[in-house]
């Protein structure tokens, strides 16, 4: 405690700890210790996520933190270091929950839960923290992203390479008795008219053995091609699909000039 320039030793109340954002004694779980300053070691302003609750974070000026919350439906982005909707945004604060899902992911990243399509982990060093999309949402293997079920590709869905199917055993026919038969006189074969072949413009070609997504010439569409096989999908209402990305988004991020 600071009073007319000189420091005095304070000890806060039993079960209570200084709260370094509100400068007071307070309960555990409501304060923030000065030993977990997240600013500690802040230059100028930056903002660092909560550790335990995804719609909170801290704005750093210096040493000195603030804490604030963003808007509802909202949480905050740990790879944009700001507010994002829930399906978009990366959460820091969960517990880890599972190391092994992470195996070979540095850094930042997110990975599919193989039991349920509407989790997945976010990867952060190494520490698996599971994370649920909001209702109406699974998670996107292709993206790696939240998003509407009709647009996505869940874990338990993903389309394996066509195998060969087993050789069917026919059993053996004895011929009827040869009877020569009459050789007719030789005649012209016709010549057969050549066929076309249709072709429509901007139908993308789709390669066997692989799976990606190719840009539709209407904004509201997109071509999903599987092993060789063509998908003709449509985006939700008011988006457009977004070629940078590659997947379904806002109009105004899609920025989409196909018509």
């Amino acid at each position: 405690m600071c009073l007319n320039g000189k420091e005095f030793n304070a000890a806060c109340s039993s079960g209570l700890i200084f709260d370094t954002i509100s400068s007071k004694c307070s309960k555990p779980e409501e304060s923030t210790c000065v030993r977990d300053n997240p600013c500690s070691n802040a230059v100028g302003v930056e903002y660092k996520p909560h550790q335990t609750d995804c719609n909170a974070y801290y704005m750093c000026m210096g040493q000195s933190l603030f804490k604030l919350t963003c808007s509802p439906g909202n949480s905050f982005d740990v790879t944009t270091r700001k507010c994002q909707s829930q399906a978009r945004a990366t959460c820091y604060g969960q517990t880890p929950q599972n190391n092994l899902v992470c195996v070979g992911i540095s850094g930042v990243g997110s990975v599919p839960d193989p039991n349920d399509c509407t989790r997945y982990y976010l990867c952060i060093n190494g520490q698996g923290h599971a994370q649920q999309c909001v209702p109406g949402l699974i998670f996107d293997v292709v993206t790696s992203q939240c998003n509407r079920p009709e647009v996505s590709v869940c874990v338990n869905e993903v389309v394996s390479p066509p195998t060969a199917a087993p050789a069917v055993q026919i059993p053996p026919v004895t011929p009827p008795p040869y009877v020569p038969a009459p050789i007719p006189a030789p005649m012209p074969a016709p010549i057969p008219a050549p066929v076309p072949v249709p072709s429509y413009p901007g139908t993308p070609y789709c390669t066997p053995g692989q799976e990606y997504y190719r840009s539709h010439p209407d904004c509201r569409k997109f071509y999903w091609c599987v092993y060789g096989t063509l998908h003709e999908k449509n985006c939700p209402p008011n988006q457009h699909w977004n070629p940078e990305r590659e997947y379904c988004d806002y109009v105004w991020n899609a920025r989409c000039s196909a018509y």
